[in-house]
């Protein structure tokens, strides 16, 4: 073989390889921002149930409670301050924890659907 046909096949191997790891680089971005993109999606789900939760909380318990309450000097004049508090029933208290509890439980099945997913991707 000649020189000049050695350096060519040489230089067609480098281009080969060239392309080869542009190829690779190329996926290996591609999988990058699917992944990105799925955790992205789930981490809105997960968003997006913790602030409706916490939307209806903040609803169901709104009133006309104000937390920056002061007595007046008459109030104090005994040195004791009654202070309404409102009075939440048990029935309003167990709505609230399973209101509460469905919401965890849709936030867990979008959490283990998307590890789920994750590892059988990264498995693949």
């Amino acid at each position: 073989m000649s020189p000049s046909a050695n350096a060519k096949s040489k230089k067609q191997q480098l281009l080969d390889k060239s392309k080869q790891f542009k190829e690779a680089l190329s996926n290996d971005f591609s999988e990058i921002k699917e992944d990105s993109k799925t955790i992205g999606v789930a981490g809105a789900y997960v968003a997006g149930v913790l602030a409706v939760g916490y939307l209806f909380y903040k609803l169901l318990t709104s009133g006309s409670d104000d937390e920056s309450y002061e007595p007046s000097s008459k109030e104090y004049e005994n040195g004791i301050v009654y202070v309404n508090q409102p009075n939440n029933s048990s029935i309003f208290n167990d709505i609230m924890r399973h209101i509460a509890l469905f919401l965890l439980g849709i936030a867990k099945e979008k959490l283990t659907d998307y590890l789920r997913n994750r590892k059988s991707s990264s498995e693949d």
